[in-house]
């Protein structure tokens, strides 16, 4: 069995109103006091700080492999142009080991 509802339609009805609050993005109706709840729990609970910081650690780790992988190409291309290893190092703000190590690779 399927159930439709329009959220189109305000008129003066519980239902309609109800339909009116997933609408929005943040309420709080006392006729739902419920979903009021629940609504604030998932948008401002514990899940939500969970999933926050997923999203940030997730970024943080694609922004340090995308700015390692941009560190080496630079020194790739630095030293296909016959910079001295010491001078790449200086310029990428490395140290000249790593720089070597990915030399060799």
């Amino acid at each position: 069995m399927s159930v439709y509802v329009n959220t189109e339609v305000a008129e003066d009805s519980l239902i309609s109103d109800l339909m009116q609050c997933f609408l929005k993005t943040d309420f709080e109706d006392d006729k739902f006091p419920n979903i009021s709840r629940r609504m604030k729990e998932l948008k401002h609970g514990e899940e939500d700080e969970k999933m926050c910081k997923s999203v940030e650690e997730y970024a943080e780790r694609k922004a340090k492999e995308a700015a390692k992988e941009a560190a080496r190409k630079t020194v790739e291309k630095l030293n296909d142009m016959g910079m001295d290893i010491s001078l790449i190092a200086s310029a990428v703000d490395m140290d000249e080991e790593t720089i070597k190590q990915w030399l060799e690779k």
